[in-house]
């Protein structure tokens, strides 16, 4: 059913989504030449999108641990269970995005086995787990630090899912990223190492465990008996908080305020998952189905970068990162299709051996 999923999370995504793809293809084409004005960049803060799809793991981990939590089964087992079933929602778009990759690195690197072999951990979601330095998709450092976070956080939900969500959460996370902006001066880029693991591997525990608060904080939201007049101040509220993180993402405002961006957008989810959103506006067709396409586009813009990188560099900048843009959105969508193509084979049931 279309009101099964929320509408305006699932256009977020796709926002969100645009605006990662948008932040590194600015950096590609423009470098340091993004900005537009003193209120505006193209999407120089573009990367904030990021924290938005932690915030998303985060909250969604919460609600399937509050779910099963007092269902048969051991901690582990059911962690295992819960992990494998996210890796597989990802891994048909993964495939794909890794055989792009894989094209790319024959065409255009200089030595094809050894980039490749320098890749491989990549294949299986290792890239920040710090057993190789080489990405195969720099974009998925994203899932394997979401992966390692959700491992640690989800048993813990799981065996004592109130001091985790409302007192372990929101304490560490905002520890962690004190500690992130104190060090770095804001979230700290994917391919810097701390003492014993990748800074990005903190930012994404970090972000997850503000995602379980939420979570529970929209909880007590849906339950509380609100009034009329309280229920529009929470809605203001909302929208305010994706306003911010929008223009966020296209301005020029300093990046040490990112961490604020991120308490908004986490207010945001708390307030959007908080609520039923019923109209037409969100929740139908199109909408969905764009929320669908933000995982295959975001895999697929490296394939798009490259391509116009090394085939296309007579284009103006302008013209880069329109086709830039288009190109992913376009793999994007034939990767969609090909996934959903293959559930479909998949559903079929074996009559004939």
């Amino acid at each position: 059913m279309l009101t099964k999923r929320n509408g305006k999370i699932e256009i977020l995504r796709f926002v969100f989504c645009i605006g990662v793809l948008l932040f590194h293809a600015g950096n590609d084409v423009l470098g340091n030449n993004c900005v537009i004005n003193p209120y505006f960049s193209f999407f120089s803060k573009g990367r904030i999108g990021v924290e938005f799809f932690f915030l998303i793991s985060g909250f969604l981990a919460a609600k399937s641990a509050c779910k099963i939590r007092n269902t048969e089964g051991s901690v582990g087992y059911k962690t295992f269970d819960f992990i494998l079933r996210k890796i597989k929602t990802i891994l048909p778009y993964h495939i794909i995005a890794v055989i792009l990759a894989i094209i790319m690195l024959y065409l255009y690197s200089d030595n094809f086995i050894i980039e490749f072999a320098n890749r491989i951990p990549g294949a299986f979601f290792l890239q920040r787990t710090g057993i190789s330095n080489y990405d195969l998709i720099s974009v998925e450092w994203y899932i394997c630090s979401m992966l390692l976070a959700l491992v640690i956080i989800y048993p813990l939900l799981l065996k004592n899912f109130d001091f985790t969500a409302l007192v372990f959460a929101p304490t560490a996370s905002s520890v962690l990223i004190g500690y992130l902006v104190k060090t770095y001066g804001a979230m700290p880029p994917t391919y810097v190492y701390e003492k014993y693991t990748y800074a990005c591997n903190i930012r994404g525990f970090a972000v997850v465990l503000l995602g379980c608060f939420c979570f529970a904080i929209s909880e007590k939201i849906k339950s509380a008996d609100l009034s009329h007049l309280s229920k529009f101040v929470l809605i203001i509220a909302e929208n305010i908080c994706w306003i911010v993180a929008v223009y966020y993402m296209i301005s020029n405002i300093n990046i040490r305020y990112e961490s604020y961006v991120i308490y908004f957008m986490a207010f945001g989810v708390t307030l959007t998952f908080g609520r039923n959103i019923n109209n037409g506006v969100y929740n139908n067709r199109l909408v969905f189905f764009l929320g669908k396409l933000s995982l295959p586009i975001y895999l697929c813009q490296n394939a798009a970068r490259s391509i116009v990188k090394n085939e296309l560099e007579f284009l103006s900048d302008k013209m880069s990162l329109l086709l830039i843009t288009v190109l992913a959105v376009l793999f994007g969508i034939l990767s969609y299709l090909i996934c959903e193509k293959t559930k479909v084979f998949n559903r079929i049931p074996q009559t004939v051996k």
